[in-house]
């Protein structure tokens, strides 16, 4: 998978997008641009730039909710079959042209491991509810910082390495995901307790950004501070597959946004987050544009 490729494509795209929202005024960012362009990303990250269309609503279906009533089942087992059927057809395909795309290299590896293709389907199910709503509300929380801090974001936008500073900062105060659950392995003693063998976990991980001992002054929007314990994108074995290609979007968007030297104002206050035990997240982002 072509990581340089995808940045290029989502400034290409996005590019036109929001100079269509500047010259509006504003308008809804996550349905207008956070979504559209995502769903293009991943669908072009799978090998199949025709299904971005079918994306938000596999989405929908795979993270809904219970699978109650009858209906939402019914819902559920059409997404998955249609998700099944498309990516089989992409493997198939990858395999035959050789193409480099995310769903044929992890079929191909997953083989040589002598895992079977469901395998990869599974994964491939999950890294694309998980690639949407992590990746979208990260850029929805990089504008969100810009219009509350615009010296700081646009002084740390400049140059490369500002902007990667930049969505660290972003990462590290508002994670889309606050909490990830583990399961020990063993009896674990931690802090005059102890933690059984099989015991869920939940850790969180946006307290643990806001350790004042590791990050002093942990509310304050400081882009320029050590960014080297982050734990936004988990850690070791479990450090997310696209923290790269999410962290380069929205360092292309803090350049893009720089480039046009715009101010940014929130018309939804308070803002509707949805929660969940682990996600922080918007429906929607309706925000006001005007020349800086």
């Amino acid at each position: 998978m072509d990581i340089d490729r995808m940045v290029a494509l989502f400034v290409r795209i996005g590019a036109p997008v929001l100079d269509s929202m500047i010259a509006r005024g504003g308008g809804d960012f996550i349905g207008e641009f956070g979504a559209p362009l995502q769903a293009r990303v991943i669908a072009e990250t799978l090998g199949a730039p025709e299904l971005a269309g079918k994306i938000p609503a596999w989405v929908d279906a795979l993270s809904s909710g219970p699978l109650e009533p009858p209906e939402r089942q019914e819902i559920l087992g059409a997404a998955l079959a249609s998700l099944r059927f498309e990516l089989e057809r992409v493997i198939d395909a990858s395999r035959e042209t050789s193409s480099d795309n995310l769903s044929g290299a992890l079929d191909q590896r997953n083989a040589d491991s002598g895992l079977c293709r469901a395998a990869t389907l599974s994964f491939l199910g999950l890294w694309l509810v998980a690639a949407w709503e992590t990746t979208i509300q990260l850029l929805a929380n990089l504008v969100i910082a810009w219009s509350a801090c615009p010296e700081a974001c646009e002084a740390s936008a400049g140059d490369v390495a500002g902007r990667a500073r930049l969505v660290e900062e972003v990462l590290r105060l508002t994670p889309a995901v606050h909490a990830i659950d583990r399961i020990a392995t063993e009896n674990v003693s931690l802090f005059g307790e102890t933690i059984p063998e099989n015991a869920i976990v939940l850790a969180f991980i946006a307290a643990a950004n806001s350790d004042d001992e590791i990050f002093p002054h942990p509310r304050r929007f400081d882009p320029n501070r050590d960014h080297s314990a982050l734990l936004s994108f988990g850690q070791g074995a479990h450090y997310c597959l696209g923290a790269k290609l999410a962290t380069l979007q929205a360092a292309a968007l803090a350049g893009m946004l720089a480039e046009r030297s715009v101010r940014i104002g929130l018309r939804d206050e308070p803002l509707p987050w949805r929660w969940t035990l682990s996600l922080r997240t918007l429906p929607r982002l309706d925000i006001a544009f005007s020349r800086a």
